[in-house]
């Protein structure tokens, strides 16, 4: 006997799924002036707005110290770009300098200091010795907080502090050796304290945010090959099953010529790497320096998201945000054709002031020139196999442990299938299929468990040549007679 008696509906899972995309972001590596408002080393912040990272990692305009910054204000400010991922490694509690000490006039009940200092190391007192020193108390006879880059120190109203017309102050600042932060940028794991730090944090930023980081960068870092050539291995193989790309630079402190920025790429296996992309020199904008990966990945971000988050478009000939091409001591590069197109052949993206202003110049890989699989040699077509590598891995990732049918295999083949076609259609590829192949899938493989569908795919490379002819035609010469 039935169980109902009628008409009813039920149903059932669609065979075909559409595809996951993730959402992306440039992740940033380096250093951040967190200590003004209280936060920590090597922590992963997302941030969607410049308010956002600020109130995060603070601020300060001392690029050169605080790297993080520079890629704050270009991501937000320049090119309006969102979300951003940040990771600072400088921990202000284990890098502190001389303690100083300054005799301060109070002004409108304010004292300002350097935003360098460490809130928890100030101290302020009336300055006098013996039985007449006051110590006054945070919290009752002033507060400490941060506006601009700046250390305020605000009197309280009824504290000790309220009638003085001056106060001593001391504290310690932020101070750390290079080689320090080096080390910190690159990272690892420590099996002593479980703890994850740098650039190996990469890895759990999908996990902890649920944004993919497909642009990795360390501006003032990169340019040496140890974090250059950490950062390109984190982009082969981002949490094991995803794929980035790194933006690294090359110092312009010691090439401060094209052949000399040549050379140095030539003479580093860390800078010839496959999804990687060599940047020289630095930019500028309005008196402020930029390191040009800082500005690619601005560039880059902003290109992908007016595609609806597909990388397809090249960033060469699109305009950057800047008003020259510098090294790091501030001299103006002027490079012509001749010059830039070099550094373009060898896989170097440059900055070239042509027609419309200062564009990015280059799309080659740093693999350039010794590698030529297209896959791998330019950078649009390197990042639309990532793209569409980290999708097909979010789409299927729910069918693991599912029962290996030929339906299974037709509904993926199929899901592929339409969603390559779409991309074709829209000019993201010049064609692409999904086809499941006898020779690759052997019957002791699927009794495993192991099925191979293999994609291919056409990606639209970069105009690298638009050779025109013109000839002279005598038989216009007849015009003239009307």
């Amino acid at each position: 006997m039935p169980d109902f008696y009628g008409v009813r509906v039920t149903e059932k899972k669609t065979s075909v799924t559409a595809p996951i995309t993730a959402q992306t972001a440039t992740m940033a590596f380096g250093t951040a002036p967190a200590h003004q408002t209280g936060g920590k080393a090597n922590e992963i912040v997302l941030a969607y707005t410049y308010a956002e990272a600020v109130e995060a990692l603070g601020w300060s305009d001392d690029w050169e110290k605080y790297t993080l910054c520079e890629v704050i204000y270009s991501h937000f400010k320049l090119y309006g770009v969102a979300p951003l991922l940040l990771v600072n490694v400088l921990d202000a509690n284990a890098h502190k300098g001389e303690r100083v000490t300054k005799s301060i006039a109070l002004a409108d009940g304010q004292m300002k200091i350097t935003g360098d200092a460490i809130p928890a190391t100030i101290t302020v007192t009336n300055g006098k010795t013996g039985e007449e020193l006051v110590t006054y108390v945070s919290g009752t006879d002033y507060d400490v907080f941060f506006e601009d880059g700046a250390c305020i120190i605000e009197v309280l109203p009824g504290g000790a502090l309220a009638s003085e017309a001056a106060a001593s102050v001391s504290w310690q600042p932020v101070s750390f050796a290079a080689a320090d932060m080096t080390n910190a940028v690159i990272g690892g794991y420590s099996v002593a304290t479980g703890e994850t730090t740098g650039i190996e944090l990469a890895d759990q930023a999908f996990f902890r945010t649920k944004i993919l980081p497909d642009l990795l960068i360390a501006p003032g870092f990169s340019q040496l090959s140890a974090v250059a050539a950490v950062l390109s291995a984190k982009a082969k193989t981002l949490s094991v099953v995803f794929r980035s790309f790194a933006l690294c630079d090359l110092d312009t402190a010691s090439a401060t010529g094209y052949q000399a920025a040549a050379a140095a790429k030539a003479g580093s296996g860390s800078f010839r790497n496959v999804k990687e992309r060599m940047c020289w020199p630095m930019l500028k904008l309005d008196g402020k320096k930029f390191h040009l990966s800082t500005s690619l990945a601005g560039l880059m971000s902003y290109l992908s998201a007016a595609d609806g988050g597909i990388p397809s478009e090249p960033a060469s000939n699109k305009n950057l945000q800047a008003d020259g091409a510098i090294l790091a001591d501030g001299t103006e590069v002027a490079l012509g054709l001749t010059e830039a197109n070099f550094l373009r052949g060898q896989g170097i993206t440059t900055a070239l002031n042509f027609i419309n202003g200062f564009t990015a110049w280059g799309e080659y890989c740093a693999c350039a020139p010794g590698d030529s699989d297209p896959k791998d040699l330019y950078c649009n077509v390197a990042r639309m196999v990532n793209y569409i590598a980290n999708t097909v891995v979010l789409t299927f990732w729910n069918r693991i442990d599912e029962k290996m049918t030929p339906r299974l295999a037709a509904s993926v083949t199929d899901m592929v299938n339409i969603w390559l076609n779409g991309l074709a259609s829209s000019e993201h590829l010049l064609g692409g299929r999904c086809e499941l192949l006898a020779e690759e899938n052997p019957t002791a493989d699927l009794l495993a468990g192991i099925v191979r569908p293999h994609i291919y795919i056409g990606v639209p490379g970069p105009v690298q040549q638009i050779d025109f002819i013109v000839e002279y035609d005598t038989a216009y010469v007849q015009n003239i007679l009307g």
